[in-house]
């Protein structure tokens, strides 16, 4: 903040009278701003917070539940940085700062294989991939409900589930339908017959 003095001359008497005035200079505001997480994965969201100012406006408007107040949510189909510009009612000034979202792909999980078929009483092995770590659903008639392959020995049809979550926490997942087959039914007459005799 500088003080300025300015003196004036009349020319024709030589006079000289002076003036003041006070330039005010104000602090830009500190603006910050948080996520709840910078890395979500595709279909997800975050929540952005920004702090140090009075107003704020954000941009660009892609993935954003708002383009103002200090928290908004993001969900943005891509990585994109978010700037915040805050403004200090009192003062009038302005600042800015910014922050990346980074968007991870869904894991491609696959299981094998997809439709396998079994008799009553027999298993099948169920093998997931595309993941890092995997859970099964239902529970039923399996050997375990996470990891890799997996026994599956049901008594009907069923179709299970594997939600596989890959390094970076992102899900999907993929399914496989049991075909469970009947025993067939067995009949035998019984016969009696002589010693040298035969029957069909």
């Amino acid at each position: 903040t500088v003080t300025y003095t300015v003196t004036g001359t009349t020319t024709a008497t030589g006079c000289q009278n002076t003036a003041n005035i006070t330039v005010t200079v104000n602090p830009l505001p500190s603006v910050t701003v948080n996520a709840g997480s910078t890395s979500i994965c595709i279909g997800g969201s975050t929540t952005l917070t920004a702090g140090g100012a009075s107003t704020y406006n954000w941009s660009p408007s892609t993935g954003l539940s708002s383009t103002t107040g200090n928290s908004v949510t993001a969900n943005p189909t891509s990585t994109t940085t978010y700037t915040v510009t805050g403004t200090r009612t009192t003062t009038g000034c302005q600042n800015s700062a910014t922050i990346t979202v980074t968007v991870n792909a869904l894991p491609v999980v696959t299981v094998n294989p997809t439709t396998p078929s079994i008799c009553i009483g027999g298993s099948t092995t169920l093998t997931a991939g595309g993941a890092v770590s995997y859970s099964w659903s239902p529970t039923t008639s399996l050997s375990a409900t996470t990891g890799s392959p997996v026994t599956a020995s049901p008594n009907s049809t069923i179709t299970y589930t594997v939600t596989g979550t890959d390094v970076n926490g992102c899900r999907n997942t993929a399914s496989s339908t049991v075909t469970v087959n009947p025993l067939p039914t067995i009949t035998v007459n019984s016969a009696t017959i002589c010693v040298g005799q035969q029957t069909a």
